[in-house]
């Protein structure tokens, strides 16, 4: 990260971890006005083991520049926690390190396939709690915006127990890899009378604690909570009370996520034409995939019954495409293969994933060659060269843009990267994070820099600004530089006129897994920043409107009496929050708008029982527009009433009580 002016956070970084603590000191006593946030985001007080002049340097900025005693009750409150997140977790890693000595000349994907043992089962339980969960609610029938609040909590609450058994599986193998490093390895599979299984389930407890940490870490730096009190009672047992920092921000959100639910539970458009296209090459890449295992195993299957099913789950997997990946396959330069490339690249491994999961199946005691199985990267990259994508050829080495190798440096990234590179130089793949997320990886994948993600930018640019020319907004106007005195203050993505008003969109897009707080902070920074350059445009325009000569007649110059700022993204998880007073909207709000504020209550086979009309009209006037960007449909839609109720986690010297926002 590197901040205008200033040394940049990753040589603080270094420093720090070489116990260098000089550049962090510089950076307190010379930052600019946010210093103590960018300490907190970026951790640097976690880093040097020598941290007691870090820690009170730190104390002494935060009473020099907080007036507010509150404030600097919240930022000593840190310092606190950090001090004891640091001793606490350290000696949890150590019991952890300790456990897994044992399994120390196991290899990665031994290592993996022991764990999976205890996940099967406990994922068992969760899937007999979803069938309970199934049999009380007819999640059918009920209106996509009128989910009930009892299927909402159960349906979070099983997501949650997957996720923290998957940030569980992530940690420890990550650690397992610290370890690893190059001690002699050999295969389990020949060795599972060796295993100790109750060591190995203690250290998957122990990392469940060291996630809970991990979790409050997370919150409070990317500033989501603070530490309201800190209150020592009996027993010498120390209570973290912890607040919420933006209440609308966890509305947004909160109501962003339901509708996102809503659409796993109703279901979504299965017929797309971006399906049926990967569809044809994935069939032909899975039935050779299939020979390639069978092949490499010696193995010779006569019938084709779980050969048929295990296509059949992988291409039912293609309805998680939605309208979005059409968009930017369909939109996309005509001979850029970068973007339609991804997705059948990972479409390729996902398939050789597939087919090492049915041959499982159908030969049970060759569960281990076939659990979390390896993949032929070479075999793989050369089917990929030899593909066509309008006549070019796709770059083999995307498929690197998939593979981790471990230790990742935070271990949530192998969501993304959900494919391992072992000490071997051997890949294996990670099922659990490869079936229902290959398509998220390909999106998030798209967006690491370069010229694809600005050719994704620009794609939303034109689509967003290509359906307000069509919605009654008749001047729109792509990538207006705003210049001061000829020199470049900032550029507005979208700038329109419609009667009286003047829009100027800032748009953000953001496609990540979104599964961990360190992903949607990343988004949430975008979104700010947004915010800040429409805002610095805004000001410039209403001093000196002569800005837009180029684009408007002096007519219609005069005509405009209010400038509409907006933060606009593709995610809609956070439609409606207001950021440095300008408001975030998302693109399916805008659609909501511009197909006349009607919601329509279907049920899950798409049959409308009733629809409600939000608008005057089915045409919506600008102040009706501006109505619906300040206060959009979903948030009209019910009481949306919410409330912070209390959970509590109780460890043996302390008691953290976490809000959680939610339904009332």
């Amino acid at each position: 990260m590197m901040i205008k002016g200033y040394l940049s956070t990753n040589k603080i970084k270094s420093d720090l971890a070489n116990d260098d603590v000089i550049s962090a000191l510089n950076f307190l006593d010379c930052g600019p006005p946010d210093v103590l946030e960018i300490f907190r985001e970026q951790r640097l007080l976690l880093i040097p083991k020598d941290r007691d002049e870090l820690f009170r340097r730190y104390e002494q900025k935060v009473r020099e520049i907080c007036k507010d005693q509150k404030i600097i009750n919240y930022e000593l409150n840190y310092i606190r926690f950090i001090d004891i997140y640091i001793q606490e977790t350290y000696k949890i890693n150590k019991e952890i390190k300790q456990l897994l000595q044992d399994f120390l000349f196991f290899d990665l994907k031994s290592f993996f396939f022991a764990i999976n043992i205890h996940l099967e089962n406990y994922f068992e339980s969760i899937h007999l709690d979803l069938i309970e969960l199934l049999k009380k609610n007819d999640l059918t029938s009920q209106p996509s915006s009128e989910i009930s609040s009892n299927t909402e909590f159960a349906y979070h609450n099983l997501k949650g127990r997957i996720n923290d058994a998957l940030f569980g599986l992530t940690h420890l193998v990550n650690i397992f890899s610290e370890l690893k490093e190059s001690r002699p390895s050999s295969k389990i599979g020949k060795n599972l009378d060796l295993m100790n299984v109750e060591k190995l389930i203690t250290a998957f407890n122990l990392v469940g604690r060291l996630n809970t940490y991990q979790y409050v870490l997370d919150q409070i730096s990317c500033t989501e909570w603070y530490i309201e009190n800190i209150i020592k009672i009996e027993n010498d047992k120390i209570v973290f009370e912890f607040s919420i920092c933006d209440l609308l921000f966890q509305k947004a959100r909160e109501i962003g996520m339901q509708r996102m639910l809503s659409r796993v539970i109703i279901g979504r458009e299965k017929s797309r034409w971006l399906k049926q296209a990967i569809q044809s090459v994935q069939v032909q890449i899975f039935e050779h995939a299939w020979n390639y295992f069978q092949e490499k195993n010696n193995i010779l299957l006569t019938s084709n019954k779980i050969f048929e099913s295990t296509k059949e789950s992988m291409l039912k997997n293609l309805d998680i495409l939605d309208a979005e990946d059409e968009l930017l396959v369909g939109t996309s330069e005509i001979n850029n293969t970068s973007i339609f490339g991804q997705y059948i690249v990972a479409a390729t491994l996902t398939a050789f994933t597939y087919a090492a999961e049915g041959l499982k199946k159908q030969l049970p005691k060759k569960a281990f060659q076939f659990t979390f199985p390896y993949l032929p990267l070479n075999e793989i990259k050369k089917i990929i060269s030899e593909l066509r994508v309008a006549g070019k050829t796709i770059d083999k080495e995307i498929v690197e843009d998939y593979i981790s190798s471990l230790p990742t440096k935070r271990h949530l990234d192998i969501f993304r990267k959900p494919y391992i590179r072992d000490h071997n130089n051997e890949v294996f793949a990670t099922e659990h994070f490869v079936y229902s997320s290959w398509v998220t990886n390909a999106r998030s994948t798209l967006m690491q820099g370069g010229k694809t993600a600005d050719l994704v930018g620009k794609i939303w640019e034109n689509y967003i600004a290509d359906i307000l020319r069509k919605n009654g907004w008749p001047t729109v106007i792509e990538g207006l530089k705003v210049k001061e005195n000829g020199k470049l203050l900032t550029d507005i993505d979208i700038v329109a006129k419609r009667d009286h008003v003047l829009l100027l969109i800032q748009l953000k897009v953001y496609y990540g897994t979104g599964v961990n707080n360190y992903e949607q902070w990343k988004f949430k920074k975008k979104l700010e920043h947004g915010s800040r350059q429409v805002k610095i445009s805004e000001a410039a325009i209403k001093e000196d409107m002569s800005i837009l000569n180029n684009h408007f007649t002096k007519k219609e110059l005069q005509e405009i009496k209010h400038i509409k700022s907006i933060v606009m993204t593709n995610s809609h998880y956070y439609n409606g929050w207001v950021c440095n007073d300008v408001p975030v909207m998302s693109a399916g709000s805008l659609m909501q708008i511009v197909n006349g504020a009607t919601v329509k209550y279907t049920t899950g086979d798409g049959v409308v029982l009733s629809e409600e009309k939000y608008a005057s009209t089915e045409n919506l006037t600008v102040d009706e527009f501006i109505s619906f960007v300040d206060l959009p449909l979903d948030w009209r839609i019910g009481p949306q009433k919410y409330k912070v109720r209390e959970h509590i986690e109780n460890f043996d010297n302390f008691i953290f009580k976490f809000p959680i926002f939610e339904n009332e």
